[in-house]
């Protein structure tokens, strides 16, 4: 089979779980005989030509067609909100890559970067098409059902005032401006304010009102491609019911956990043999990620208490995410049992795993099963982790792991302290850890919805033809 796969970015500028879970794929995918076309985004803050936005390259053997995406016009569109989530630019190159490529399938592992326009090409094409929900995007403009105070969403409501106030708030630069004062607004007046926006009524600030209007307007757009989309999997059972609640078929979506590499994992039956109690963070150095909460709890621990923090992970693209990695650094400085090392390649997962007694996983946010989870369980390693849906679908408290309240670093200090105090207890945990699903597992199970897709539409065009 030809193949198509998209996410939002890619390898080798960038390697958090997403991409590694499309790399995996493709790889995979092209380890069986088929032949694997990457379409990625990358944000680029340049305000380029739109003949400048497109380029190629290769990765492991992958054919990889790449879309610089910036927060500036593009194409015909003006309203950078709007491009988000319905990209006409981009969608029409999508489509001449369609009539090159002349893919049998087509596997969006992300759309943002690309936007959910992509799919309409694919079903007038007739084209099979498969969706993998890597994050909350497809419900969510910023992915993470995650208020801008950190607070977790529960999603849109009926206007997207809370997605507003979140938007204004990014913007929110002087607290006269209008971005400042629907960021502060009470309820009743911000969904005034937004009626009369979306009537044109609201004369003042034009380029806000616009981005508010296309902020409305996002919620319809993707749950409308989305139900165009043949087959979309849910790697966890909150992603499965954001998605029905968010107006996705529920008869398109199947549940289908992540696949791993395990490939030279090793379970270790020792944790905790050492006097000092290694623990481990890996992943984005982000707010959201809840590192604070790991490096606070441990200097809650007293200064003499044999524990050490390893935090593995790369500030993220913008001012914001490499703002927040320097202030870690600098907590981290104040203790000398807690380390910030520079990011290490995949291939070095298994290394580190093997080094830890147990994995931290401090998330604020639900998460969608970290794939840092999975791959801890199939080296054996047990995990400690923010009581959040995601999460605590595999992480079961005081069998495989514990849990304790997100953000809460008290509560985790105390969780420290218990497998510090119990070994015993802790390669009990670390016992009754399970592999998860593998990558040529899961995509096996790919495989098979791809060829149930293609049987079925042959059949409804021999039925098209018999008519």
């Amino acid at each position: 089979m030809k193949i198509i796969v998209t996410v939002h970015q890619f390898l080798p500028d960038f390697s958090s779980g997403t991409e590694l879970i499309a790399l995996g794929i493709a790889k995979e995918l092209q380890g069986r005989g088929h032949d694997v076309t990457v379409v990625t985004g990358f944000a680029d803050p340049r305000p380029l030509r739109d003949e400048e936005r497109f380029d190629r390259y290769s990765y492991e053997g992958l054919r990889v067609e790449r879309f610089r995406h910036s927060a500036h016009p593009m194409g015909d569109q003006h309203v950078v909100t709007e491009l988000t989530y319905d990209n006409r630019l981009f969608a029409r190159a999508f489509d001449r890559l369609l009539a090159e490529v002349e893919p049998d399938v087509v596997h969006f592992v992300h759309l943002a970067r690309l936007s959910a326009a992509l799919v309409g090409p694919c079903v007038a094409r007739g084209i099979p098409t498969v969706f993998t929900a890597t994050d909350f995007w497809p419900v969510c403009p910023y992915s993470q059902l995650r208020l801008a105070g950190n607070e977790i969403c529960d999603g849109p409501d009926a206007l997207g005032l809370n997605c507003i106030r979140h938007f204004a708030s990014n913007m929110s630069g002087h607290p006269i401006s209008v971005p400042g004062i629907a960021s502060r607004a009470p309820g009743w007046m911000l969904e005034l304010g937004v009626r009369a926006a979306l009537g044109s009524r609201l004369p003042m600030a034009p380029a806000f009102v616009a981005e508010v209007k296309a902020l409305v307007e996002r919620q319809p757009f993707p749950r409308r491609q989305l139900n165009l989309i043949d087959r979309v999997l849910a790697p966890s059972r909150i992603m499965e019911r954001k998605l029905t609640e968010g107006g996705i078929d529920a008869d398109r979506v199947e549940f289908l956990p992540y696949g791993i590499n395990v490939e030279g994992m090793t379970r270790r039956d020792d944790r905790g043999s050492d006097p000092v109690l290694r623990l481990g963070f890996i992943g984005s150095v982000a707010e959201h990620k809840g590192v604070e909460v790991a490096v606070n709890a441990v200097k809650r621990l007293h200064p003499s208490f044999p524990v050490e923090l390893s935090i593995h992970g790369a500030p993220g693209e913008n001012a914001v995410y490499q703002a927040y990695y320097r202030h870690i650094q600098a907590l981290a400085e104040t203790d000398a049992r807690i380390t910030v090392h520079p990011p290490f390649h995949n291939r070095e997962v298994k290394r580190v795993l093997a080094g830890l007694d147990a994995l931290i996983v401090p998330s604020l946010w639900h998460e969608n099963t970290p794939l840092v989870v999975y791959e801890a369980f199939a080296a054996g390693c047990p995990v400690i982790a923010s009581r959040v849906e995601g999460i605590a679908e595999v992480v079961r408290h005081e069998e495989n792991g514990l849990l304790f309240g997100a953000g809460d670093s008290v509560s985790l200090a105390g969780a420290i302290a218990r497998v510090a105090r119990d070994r015993p207890f802790l390669r009990a945990l670390a016992s009754r850890t399970r592999p998860p699903l593998s990558v040529p597992g899961h995509v096996s199970r790919l495989e098979e919805i791809y060829g149930e897709l293609l049987g079925a539409r042959e059949l409804a065009d021999g039925v098209h033809a018999a008519v």
